[in-house]
């Protein structure tokens, strides 16, 4: 049964079905989130905000609430007995976390897109993806994008950059596997991805790209060490110099909502490998900085 949706408008969630789930996994008592830690759309980095749309949902501003060819063959693999991608939305991902569980059956997959379907109808892009933000788990017992910033990073939501949101975004698809092997290149490519989907609508400069994608790989060669992320990243900060401000400074969530994260603009994950690599082979025949617009 899916409780009624529209109390979301104006009311955030206390536990979630995930919540409740990963209690009773570990045999400890579930504890409601705190209030204080709730993070409204506004107070999140717009970096932050469009990582998380470009990794996990890119045509969210498009659709609404089910992308049908993923969820087609999500339910293909599920009666043959595959585990294939999960190819959820933003929207259904929401609806999982907070009313149902991670158990991979069709009649959850069927539940998962009724209230996703709720959600669409009831909510706001911005409040579904508040919500999102706010409940999901970036790690062990680290829920929502308060505790995920400060566990990792040190910082408030507002405060993330580029990098650092693009790597909170690489952990969403598996936040309980440690960041190692095949987990920790996965994450390198998201974050490359992400990186390159800044550059391309111009919200990072060339430099700034460059630099993020220097220490993605930093980070990714760090984590096949076997050096945990928080430490890692902690390595990164001193050997590396401070972040120049972005010039993508004055950007805002509301700006980016308003124009779907990019959506008309946005770079299938092939097209975005060719155009970086084309971009690396200019800049080694000393072609300098080449704009987004020259490599399309």
């Amino acid at each position: 049964m899916i409780p009624p949706v529209r109390r979301l408008v104006a009311e955030n969630p206390g536990l979630t079905g995930y919540m409740r789930h990963r209690a009773g996994a570990s045999g400890a008592p579930a504890a409601a989130p705190d209030p204080e830690a709730w993070s409204p759309l506004e107070r999140v980095s717009p970096y932050l905000v469009f990582a998380v749309v470009k990794s996990e949902d890119p045509y969210f501003f498009r659709h609404r609430g089910i992308y049908w060819p993923t969820l087609r063959r999500a339910l293909g693999d599920a009666l043959r007995g595959r585990r294939g991608p999960g190819g959820s939305t933003l929207t259904q991902q929401l609806a999982r976390n907070l009313y149902l569980s991670p158990e991979r059956k069709v009649s959850r997959k069927l539940r998962e897109t009724l209230a996703a379907l709720r959600m669409e109808r009831a909510l706001s892009k911005a409040r579904i993806l508040e919500l999102y933000l706010n409940v999901v788990e970036w790690g062990d017992g680290i829920w929502g994008i308060r505790a995920a910033g400060e566990h990792y990073f040190a910082r408030l939501p507002d405060g993330l950059d580029a990098f650092e949101s693009a790597v909170l975004a690489s952990l969403l698809p598996a936040p309980l596997r440690p960041l190692a092997g095949r987990n920790a290149t996965r994450a390198w490519w998201v974050q490359r991805y992400v990186l390159f989907q800044l550059y391309n609508l111009g919200l990072l400069s060339a430099a700034e790209w460059r630099a993020g994608v220097a220490k993605s790989t930093s980070l990714c060669r760090l984590t096949h060490a076997g050096v945990a992320l928080p430490e890692a990243v902690g390595r990164l900060r001193d050997a590396l110099p401070a972040p120049v401000p972005a010039e993508g400074g004055g950007l805002s969530v509301r700006d980016l909502v308003a124009d779907g994260c990019g959506v008309e603009r946005h770079v299938r994950f092939a097209d975005a490998i060719r155009r970086w690599e084309e971009i690396r082979r200019a800049g080694r025949r000393g072609a300098g900085s080449a704009s987004p617009g020259s490599v399309a």
